[in-house]
């Protein structure tokens, strides 16, 4: 795997992680989904290949389609943690 691949995959676990104790303190939902689709964009707008060949189209639209599909996941199912 590509270092950015890596960094990426860390981020978005950062991301998902603060949103979530956010919403644990402040008891709304609202915070989880900002967190799922912060890092559902950052899939979409800037898809990371896990190879180091030069990835195709296709490709970078599956990693693209996963970004939205956790977009829709944080929207529709509202994490309760509280």
């Amino acid at each position: 795997m590509k270092p950015e691949f890596k960094k990426r995959l860390v981020a978005m676990g950062i991301i998902v992680l603060v949103f979530s104790v956010l919403n644990t303190v402040f008891k709304h939902w609202i915070f989880s989904s900002i967190g799922f689709c912060i890092s559902g964009l950052l899939c979409v707008v800037r898809p990371v290949k896990m190879n180091d060949i030069q990835p195709e189209k296709r490709q970078l639209m599956e990693c693209r389609i996963a970004g939205v599909i956790v977009i829709l996941l944080g929207i529709m199912l509202r994490a309760r943690l509280y």
